[in-house]
């Protein structure tokens, strides 16, 4: 069963395999021929522009060896490198292209460098200009040598392998050695030749398994090696073997001697198995027939690469078959009349002569075997490699008689092997360029093998480990200290991947170098040259820093609506009584007194409402940097005052005793008195707020040190937890929802004082104990004695001013009239106009000094109806004052923009009136 099988019967179940092959080989030099083609680019501009010959001419001088002063002699200089057949088409051609503003486009042959004839295919295009002539030529020169050739040995291998699988095809079918094609695992029956369906006693087995067909062979163990040629693509090979068939008519037995040869698809995938043997029972003649046919046919397949010579030493005379005289380019004549070794000899490359020479002197002289590589000339100019194997035959004296050996034509796998070396420095370059970018990002990103071991990390994913590459790669995440959990939970995943070849994404925490930190993370699946899974990529992003962000906006959000619900309840809180006061008023306007209550509780009320919209007014401008400060040199003493003058009443309210405790000297500020008053008011407030009837309120400045001043307002009141002490200060920051709902108020009061401060260059902070009282520190620059006396004015007394002609342009009538009333009670002549038309005209007859012009006006709105009041002679000099319930800073552009001298916000309080009058 396992004795040498006899050579012919290897050929025949390789001759198929072998032909294919070669195709493939030559299709595949073919294509990378033409990738690894280089070009040569140049521009040249008829008109003595810029040209671009360098590159070209050094690439001409490479392959022709004519130097850049040899090209640059003339114009036509070039044409000297070409063959002379050649030259009157490239000369035409050129003058063609020229002449009809067209590409071009043309191959022929120049001399090489190192002799012979190169193939060049030359192209050029004009470019046109705007006046219709040629402004640039633009071309390449590409070396299409190899591909010429590489075309001529494809036709020449299609033509061959043409004959030869018709030759093969006869061979099957009449071939002395039986031979079966079977397809699949079960050993499908495709194809029998003559000698099989004679071995097999003429049974119709196409289409059928080989168990069904040849069922005795079963026990026989035949179709075990069928299964592991299948399974493994190795061949089996039986010399001698003992088969008993089951022939329609008599059992016999045969001895045979076959070998079960795989098939492979271009994927070297197994397909199925060729059978192929000779039934030596009978056919024992046939084994020397056999090995002649396949000696020839190996000697026809062959016979384009391997050639064998016989050198008489003594005569020096050189035979060789036609196999090496093609691969010499020696001629009929001279191998058949046998030629000196000195003229084969001339056919090597001339760098490789003398090295060869040299190896065949010494196997002359003293040694019994020879073996070189080296190059020899085609007949079109071109250098092939061979591989030439000899070995001498001696007298018995020791002197070289004959000398025969073998020339094998490696041309193919010397490209092969170039572009082996090209590739291998092509993906190193590639491998570089790869680990150099993945090592850049702040990314992890790793491959698993199949086992869930990584056999790749990137840097950041080693710093991250606190791992070496050599400690990490090879490694499970288990093995890699990785939580249980969270080892299982990716080998879960990594499986799914393989199972599914669908991605894994996910989100965990991982204790690292840099600490417990989020991390979101993808599996995806590598998939081979075969569709299946080979291994598993995966990146993963820190995302810590971004959940945090999103839970700090979520929590101003929260904020922010709580806010919102505040302020819609605080709004209603005064207008509630107001709306009241309105009855009362109606229905009791003969009690004096109880209107008179009214009239206090809603201009309280009022007064209310005003502050917590003027709150909200100066939050915004803080928070979009439009507040502007009126800074004087003003005392602290002066704005304490001012503080305690608007918290009074609250403190008074709730009973609390307030103690105030102020150096015995005046301390000075450069500060906005009312925007400073504004944010004590407001620490008293919170203060009395939040501390239980009958409590204590002290406010305390201590003595100036490195020119600033601290303000402290300490209380005992309730006092504010610690976890909330870091954020009192924030934009919808509140410290107790409840609480602030039943003390009223929105909750900006304290981020209002920050801005404030802030904007003074002074800080506040705040400490606490939580059911003992709270303490707010404030902190602001004084005032030095220099600064104090540059900044140092003597107020004059304005006296009286005399009454003004006051018009008020307002299309609500009760604000119109009301405000009017208020003008006249302070002494001024007052007219009132409801839109914008007719304010223009009222004020052309009356001429006022001071116009108070409402903004959104029927028929002409308020900005118009300023701008036309503007346009008149009579309108220049009056002074006109925007009066609206838009404050924002834009607003007040455009009051401006329009020609107004001053932007009010509705409702306007006396005194600004009296100011304005003044």
């Amino acid at each position: 069963m396992n004795q040498p099988i006899n050579s012919e019967t290897r050929f025949d179940s390789n001759a198929t395999s072998q032909i294919h092959d070669a195709l493939w080989r030559s299709e595949q030099r073919y294509r990378a021929l033409l990738e690894a083609t280089s070009q040569a680019v140049w521009s040249w501009s008829p008109h003595g522009g810029a040209t671009e010959f360098d590159r070209s001419q050094k690439w001409w001088e490479e392959l022709t060896g004519q130097t850049m002063q040899q090209q640059t002699r003339c114009a036509d200089a070039w044409l000297d490198a070409l063959h002379p057949d050649d030259r009157p088409l490239a000369q035409q051609s050129w003058i063609e292209a020229s002449t009809n503003r067209e590409a071009y486009e043309i191959v022929y042959r120049v001399v090489g460098r190192l002799g012979g004839w190169k193939y060049v295919r030359a192209r050029g295009v004009p470019i046109v200009g705007p006046d219709n002539r040629i402004r640039e030529w633009i071309g390449t020169l590409d070396d299409v040598t190899a591909q010429h050739e590489a075309a001529i040995e494809r036709d020449r291998l299609l033509c061959a392998a043409e004959t030869e699988r018709y030759r093969l095809e006869e061979v099957f079918l009449h071939a002395p050695s039986f031979m079966a094609v079977l397809r699949g695992p079960k050993h499908v029956f495709e194809r029998v030749n003559d000698r099989y369906k004679q071995l097999i006693g003429g049974r119709d087995v196409i289409g059928l398994p080989m168990s069904e067909a040849l069922p005795e062979l079963a026990d026989q163990g035949y179709i075990d090696f069928l299964d592991k040629v299948y399974s493994f693509g190795k061949t089996h090979i039986a010399s001698d073997a003992k088969m008993l068939l089951k022939n329609p008519g008599a059992e016999t037995e045969r001895i045979l001697q076959f070998v079960f040869q795989p098939m492979f698809d271009a994927l070297c995938n197994v397909t199925g198995v060729i059978v192929q043997g000779i039934d030596m029972t009978e056919q024992r003649q046939a084994e020397e027939e056999l090995r002649d046919i396949r000696s020839r046919m190996e000697a026809a397949l062959e016979a384009g690469a391997i050639g064998t010579w016989n050198w008489d030493v003594v005569a020096d005379r050189f035979y060789c078959d036609n196999s090496l005289a093609r691969i010499f380019s020696l001629s009929s004549e001279r191998i058949v009349a046998g030629d000196s070794v000195s003229h084969v000899v001339q056919k090597i490359h001339p760098d490789d002569r003398a090295h060869v020479q040299q190896k065949i002197d010494s196997a002359v002289l003293s040694s019994n075997r020879y073996e070189a590589s080296y190059r020899v000339i085609n007949d079109d100019g071109t250098w092939k490699w061979i591989t030439a194997r000899g070995k001498i035959d001696r007298d018995e004296s020791g002197k070289a008689l004959r000398f025969p050996g073998v020339v094998i034509d490696v041309t193919d796998w010397k490209r092969a092997e170039e572009e082996l070396a090209r590739l291998t420095v092509e993906s190193e370059r590639r491998k570089r360029l790869y680990e150099t970018f993945l090592s850049s990002i702040p990314d992890f990103a790793y491959v698993f093998d199949l086992d869930h071991k990584f056999c790749y990390a990137n840097d950041v994913l080693l710093k991250t480990w606190g791992r070496t590459w050599d400690e990490a790669i090879g490694k499970t995440c288990h093995e890699l200290g990785y939580e249980k959990w969270h080892a299982e939970m990716h080998d879960r995943e990594i499986e799914q991947v393989k199972l599914t070849r669908q991605p894994q994404r996910g989100e965990v925490p991982f204790n690292g170098t840099f600490g417990r930190r989020d991390y979101e993370y993808i599996f995806v699946p590598v998939i081979g040259n075969d569709g299946e899974v080979e291994a598993i990529a995966g990146t993963t992003r820190d995302v810590t820093d971004r959940k945090l962000a999103e839970e700090a906006l979520r929590e101003v959000a929260r904020r922010k609506d709580d806010f919102l619900a505040i302020l819609a309840h605080e709004l209603r809180n005064p207008l509630a009584p107001i709306r009241n006061g309105l009855q009362v008023m109606r229905t009791a306007q003969a009690d004096k007194n109880a209107i008179a209550n009214v009239r206090d509780m809603m201009e309280r009320q009022l007064a209310h409402l005003v502050r917590l919209i003027d709150d909200l007014l100066d939050i915004s401008r803080i928070t979009t940097n439009k507040m502007q400060l009126r800074c004087t040199q003003v005392s602290i003493a002066d704005i304490i005052e001012t503080a305690v003058e608007t918290a009074g009443p609250a403190i008074q309210e709730a009973d609390h005793h307030l103690e105030i405790a102020l150096p015995p000297y005046p301390i000075m500020l450069y500060a906005d008195i009312t925007r400073l008053g504004q944010v004590f008011s407001n620490l008293l407030n919170n203060s009395a707020k939040y501390t239980p009837r009958g409590g204590t309120i002290l406010l305390s400045v201590e003595t100036p040190q490195d020119n600033h001043v601290v303000i402290t307002v300490r209380d005992n009141g309730i006092g504010i937890p610690e976890s909330e002490l870091p954020t009192l200060f924030d934009m919808f920051s509140q410290v107790d929802r409840s609480l602030e709902r039943s003390c009223g108020g929105l909750g900006i009061g304290l981020s209002l004082v920050k801005g404030l401060v802030e904007m003074h260059h002074g800080t506040v902070a705040a400490t606490s104990v939580e059911g003992r009282g709270s303490t707010l520190t404030v902190r602001l620059p004084t005032v030095t004695s220099e600064l104090s006396d540059s900044l140092k004015k003597i107020d004059e007394d304005a006296g009286d001013k005399p009454s003004r002609r006051v018009m008020v342009v307002d299309d609500n009538r009760d604000g119109a009239n009301s405000m009017a009333i208020v003008l006249r009670l302070l002494g001024n002549d007052v007219t009132i106009a409801h839109d914008g038309i007719e304010a223009i005209e009222i004020a052309e007859s009356f001429l006022p000094e001071i116009i108070l012009m409402d903004i959104g006006l029927p028929r002409l709105n308020g900005l118009e109806a300023t701008r036309r009041i503007r346009e008149q002679p009579w309108g220049k000099s009056i002074k006109i004052f925007a009066l609206t319930g838009w404050g924002q800073e834009h607003d007040r552009q455009r009051s401006h923009d329009a020609g107004c001298n001053g932007h009010l916000v509705k409702p306007v309080d006396p005194s600004e009136l009296r100011k304005l009058l003044a």
